[in-house]
Parts: C-alpha cells; sequence; structure tokens
C-alpha cells in the first residue's frame, strides 16, 4: 500500500508536472503566438502605411496627369483657333490682294484697249493725211509735168 501510495503520489506529480510543463508550454506558446501576431499586425500595419501612401502618390499622379492632359488640350485649341484665325487673316487678305489685282488688270486692259483706238485712230487720220498729201504732190508732179511736155512742144 505504500508503494501503492507512492506510485500515486509519484504518478500525481508527473501529471501535475506533466500539466505544469504543458502550461508553461501553453504560455510560451501563447507568448511566441502573441509576438508572432503583433510582428504580422505591425508588417501588416506598415504594408498597409505603404499602400495608403503609394494609392495617395497614385491619386496625385493622376490628378497631374489629367490636369496636364486639360492643360495641353486647352493650349492646342487655343492654337489651333489662333492659326485657324491667322489662316482665315491670309486667305481673306489673299482675296483681297487678288481682287486688285483683277480690277488692275482689267483698269489696264481697258487703258490698253482705248489707247489702241486712240493709236489706231491717229495711224488712220496720219494715213490718210499721208494719202491726201501724196495725191496732191502726185497731182502736182503731173500737172507740172503736163505743162513742162507742153512747153517742150511749143
Amino acid at each position: 500500500a505504500k508503494l501503492e501510495k507512492l506510485m500515486g503520489h509519484e504518478t500525481s506529480r508527473g501529471a501535475e508536472t506533466t500539466r505544469a510543463t504543458q502550461a508553461s508550454f501553453e504560455a510560451k506558446l501563447q507568448e511566441a503566438q502573441g509576438r508572432l501576431e503583433a510582428h504580422f499586425l505591425d508588417k501588416f500595419d506598415s504594408v498597409h502605411s505603404v499602400l495608403a501612401a503609394l494609392d495617395e502618390r497614385l491619386s496625385i499622379v493622376e490628378s497631374t496627369f489629367t490636369y496636364a492632359r486639360e492643360q495641353y488640350v486647352h493650349e492646342i485649341r487655343e492654337e489651333s483657333s489662333g492659326l485657324q484665325a491667322e489662316a482665315s487673316d491670309f486667305r481673306r487678305g489673299l482675296q483681297e490682294e487678288l481682287a486688285k489685282r483683277r480690277e488692275a488688270e482689267q483698269t489696264m486692259g481697258a487703258r490698253l484697249a482705248e489707247w489702241d483706238q486712240r493709236m489706231s485712230r491717229r495711224l488712220a487720220h496720219d494715213l490718210e493725211a499721208c494719202e491726201q498729201k501724196w495725191a496732191s504732190l502726185q497731182r502736182d508732179f503731173e500737172e507740172r509735168r503736163r505743162l513742162g511736155e507742153e512747153r517742150r512742144a511749143r
């Protein structure tokens, strides 16, 4: 019975030691798990902060890009409007210049036609005067020749 008591007592002590060891092991496991969770949560918070910062930077880049694109489109539209206005002014100026030149050509053509008519009339007048003078000279010559023949014949 003493042996049984001793064995019972040793078994109790062994069971108690096992429970104490298991409790100690569970406590250490809980402590390690707590540290691991804390480390994991730290890393998770760090990654979350980095992602939040990256998201903020991406938002800034997107808004800056959107603003820059709108500015570019606005500037291109302004330049396009300016170029269209310049092209329109140039076209209008060119058309006005062409109209002036056509008008000058017509005026010059009218002057040339008028000058040609005047010269034709003058030449016709001068030709008529020359022909009359020639006819008069020819009559005078014929008259003198006839008179000269009459004198010789006498």
